[in-house]
C-alpha cells in the first residue's frame, strides 16, 4: 500500500475507503515503509502507528483489531538508492514496536552488506 512516513498516503486510504464501501476486509493490509523520507527504525514504527489509527478511524475498529489487520515489509539493503532500512537495530525497532506480537529471531552475526 502507498506509504508516508505518517501512514499510508491519499491513494492508500483511497484503497481503505473502497475497502469499506465494498465490505472487503482482507486478512492483512501491509505497508512498505522504508523509501521516501524514512529515517531509520523510529520513522518506521512512526508509519505502522499512524496507520493503526487510519484503520481504527476507517473501519471503526479497536486498536488491537487494526494490528491484526496491519502488516509490515521491510528491506534489509539497497532500494532504489543508498541503504534504507537494513540495519538489525531498525528491525528490531520495528519488530518490537506496540502491537506487533512476536520479535523476529536474533539475526546472525554477520553484517548486513551496503
Amino acid at each position: 500500500m502507498p506509504t508516508t512516513t505518517t501512514g499510508a498516503n491519499y491513494f492508500g486510504q483511497q484503497l481503505l475507503n473502497e475497502a469499506k464501501s465494498l465490505g472487503f476486509t482482507p486478512n492483512d493490509y501491509t505497508i512498505m515503509p522504508f523509501d521516501g523520507g524514512f529515517s531509520g527504525g523510529s520513522s518506521q514504527v512512526t508509519a505502522l502507528q499512524d496507520f493503526n489509527a487510519q484503520l481504527m478511524s476507517t473501519f471503526g475498529w479497536s486498536s488491537a483489531q487494526a494490528y491484526a489487520h496491519e502488516g509490515f515489509s521491510g528491506m534489509n539493503g539497497r532500494t532504489t538508492g543508498p541503504l534504507t532500512s537494513g540495519t538489525t537495530t531498525r528491525f528490531r525497532a520495528v519488530h518490537r514496536a506496540p502491537g506487533t506480537t512476536t520479535a523476529p529471531a536474533e539475526p546472525a552475526a554477520a553484517p548486513l552488506s551496503r
